[in-house]
């Protein structure tokens, strides 16, 4: 639910049955998530920001020029 891989949750459940732990271990777990989380959503905001302009460029209507496949192209013969 929370995007943790399987490794981070076998070392959850271990801290779960360590009586021992630091609330710190598991804290630095989390942060360490909740920070990829962060820049995962900002990559998806960059990428959806470009593709809006590529959107908003594109005169969609029935002619073979495209503004969005040129733009693909450009970026593949990059």
């Amino acid at each position: 639910q929370f995007g943790f891989t399987l490794r981070d949750c076998a070392q959850l459940l271990q801290l779960l049955r360590n009586p021992l732990r630091e609330c710190r271990e598991v804290y630095d777990l989390a942060a360490h998530k909740l920070a990829e989380m962060d820049d995962h959503i900002n990559e998806l905001m960059a990428m959806r920001d470009v593709l809006r302009e590529l959107v908003e460029a594109c005169p969609n209507d029935q002619g073979p020029t495209c503004s969005i496949i040129n733009s693909f192209a450009e970026a593949v013969n990059r």
